[in-house]
């Protein structure tokens, strides 16, 4: 990362802080998601199941390197059944459910709501609520959508209407990194951290809870969940 922002041009004190910002600012963050992804993986058996086979079926097809080799980003993103665990579980337990209120502009603003248009007075503070629009969001995922079930992201493009559907869903799960202006910076470099992870992880190891009936200790910090006391069995493969 560092090589490439100088390549890149960057330097001096512009340097330090892209860098800063790049590591630190999304390291728990990061670290709650992948803590999310490996319980609902570990807690639903056939999805771990279909994720591991996915896994080993690219490594025996020498599509990933050998170990201690390390899957490239470009091919991870092509794991289709990864990167749906990854966005099910991102979306049942989002990481960050701080509210970011934005103000609304001096004038005010208009909003389409449902069809219906509203004023929005300057000055008023807009935030949006991770669980509600995520996990209890049934207009966009479906009546289940509390359920983590992967499957979901699947959608036959002879199904009427469903390619418009996947691309509502999708777009209403970008929103865990914001949107626009004050979308995380760190988003692309946190996509990778969290695929190749996950697929290192269940390539080399098998994970057990050591305690399913309590996985974990959580709370809610300030709109990011501390997470603390998992403690797993792992074994090498």
């Amino acid at each position: 990362m560092l090589s490439s922002f100088i390549r890149h041009g960057v330097r001096g004190e512009q340097l330090f802080q892209e860098t800063f910002e790049q590591i630190l600012a999304g390291s728990d963050t990061t670290a709650g998601a992948l803590r999310v992804i490996m319980l609902y993986v570990m807690t639903h058996p056939r999805v771990y199941a279909k994720l591991q086979a996915e896994i080993d079926e690219i490594v025996r097809a020498g599509v990933a390197p050998a170990s201690p080799g390390i899957i490239s980003d470009a091919t991870v993103k092509g794991l289709p059944y990864l990167g749906a665990v990854v966005k099910e579980a991102m979306r049942v337990h989002p990481p960050v459910v701080n509210l970011f209120s934005k103000t609304v502009p001096k004038g005010g603003d208009v909003v389409l709501v449902d069809g219906e248009e509203h004023f929005l007075p300057g000055g008023t503070l807009i935030g949006s609520s991770a669980w509600g629009m995520f996990r209890n969001n049934r207009d966009v995922y479906g009546d289940d959508a509390d359920v983590f079930r992967p499957e979901r992201w699947f959608i036959s493009n002879d199904t009427p209407g469903g390619q418009e559907k996947l691309a509502r869903m999708i777009k209403t799960n970008d929103m865990i990194f914001g949107y626009g202006r004050w979308a995380c910076l760190g988003r692309t470099v946190a996509w990778i951290e969290i695929h190749k992870t996950v697929f290192e992880l269940l390539r080399n190891f098998n994970f057990e809870l050591a305690n399913p009936y309590e996985p974990w200790t959580i709370y809610n910090a300030l709109g990011l969940f501390a997470i603390g006391n998992m403690w797993v069995q792992v074994t090498e493969r």
